[in-house]
C-alpha cells in the first residue's frame, strides 16, 4: 500500500513460472520463516483484487508470466491479467517474456503485458528494445497512457 497525493495504491505479485536452472517451486515458496511468492491462480488474483480494492483508490498487479521471448501475449497471460481487471485491477503489469509485448485497454482497465527489459544485460537483437509505461489516473481508473521508447546498451537503460 502507498498513498501519494490522497490516493491509495495497492500494489499485488504474482507469479507463474516454471522452475528454470538452479531455481525450485520449493526454494521460491513463502514460509513461515522466510519470504517468498504469491504463486498465481485466478481465485487468489480475483479475491486478492476484490480485498484491495475495498481499501485502496488505484489497485495495479504485476504478473511474473509468460513465455520467454515471446511477442505474443500467452493464454495464461490473458486469463490472470483479465481475471485481475474483472475483479477491479486498474493497471496490470506483466513480466518474464523479455520482450515488449501488446498494451491494450481492457473493461476499464490497463493490461501491460511484457514490458520487457530494464536495467538488464546480456540479450541481443528485440530484447533489448523496451518501453517505460507512463500512466495517469483519475478517480481510481486510468485516464491517460502511453510509452517512452527506451532501449537497453550494455545494461543501461537509453531513451530513444
Amino acid at each position: 500500500m502507498l498513498e501519494r497525493w490522497g490516493v491509495t495504491f495497492a500494489f499485488l505479485a504474482y507469479v507463474d513460472t516454471a522452475a528454470e536452472g538452479s531455481y525450485s517451486q520449493a526454494n521460491w515458496d513463502a514460509t513461515d520463516d522466510r519470504p517468498g511468492v504469491a504463486w498465481a491462480s485466478i481465485e487468489e488474483i480475483v479475491a486478492d483484487v476484490t480485498s484491495a480494492t475495498a481499501v485502496a483508490d488505484v489497485v495495479v498487479v504485476s504478473l511474473h508470466v509468460g513465455v520467454e521471448y515471446s511477442t505474443t501475449p500467452s493464454d495464461l497471460q490473458r486469463m490472470y491479467a483479465e481475471a485481475a481487471i474483472d475483479a477491479g485491477a486498474s493497471l496490470v503489469l506483466g513480466h518474464h517474456a523479455h520482450v515488449l509485448q501488446p498494451v491494450e485497454e481492457y473493461n476499464g482497465g490497463l493490461i501491460a503485458y511484457s514490458l520487457g527489459n530494464f536495467v538488464f544485460d546480456g540479450f541481443d537483437g528485440s530484447s533489448n528494445v523496451t518501453a517505460i509505461l507512463r500512466v495517469t489516473f483519475e478517480e481510481g481508473q486510468v485516464s491517460d497512457w502511453g510509452l517512452i521508447p527506451v532501449s537497453i546498451a550494455g545494461g543501461v537503460p537509453i531513451l530513444d
